[in-house]
């Protein structure tokens, strides 16, 4: 469940309204914004009515989630994913390269660079 927070809420109605929703066993996880502030439940959100929600002074919006994928949703996990997989790093940026440029500076990076041949020298 996601529960939009009004831009001029105060914060003690906010703080009240989480507290009551703690309680019934779910989590609140705060995502603040430039334009609006959200919080995200985890848990068992089938005991929570959206409309008891929606009717406090404090809130905008109430969006029940049921997917179990929610976690993954960049509004609760904003950070890129990254995985070591022995050595190599998989996601995160790419610093916009090929794989085929990735390969072309392994195969070549153990070669001297001190010394510049000429093509009479081959």
């Amino acid at each position: 469940m996601i529960i939009t927070i009004k831009k001029n809420a105060n914060q003690k109605e906010v703080d009240a309204l989480i507290a009551s929703l703690e309680a019934k066993g779910v989590k609140a996880v705060e995502i603040k914004g430039s334009e609006f502030n959200v919080f995200g439940l985890t848990g068992d959100t089938s005991i929570i009515d959206e409309k008891a929600v929606k009717a406090h002074r404090c809130v905008e919006n109430v969006v029940r989630v049921a997917a179990k994928y929610k976690l993954a949703n960049r509004m609760f996990h904003p950070e890129d994913t990254v995985i070591d997989v022995n050595g190599i790093r998989i996601g995160g940026q790419g610093r916009f390269r090929t794989a085929m440029a990735v390969a072309g500076e392994r195969k070549f990076r153990d070669f001297r660079k001190d010394n510049t041949l000429d093509t009479r020298q081959f």
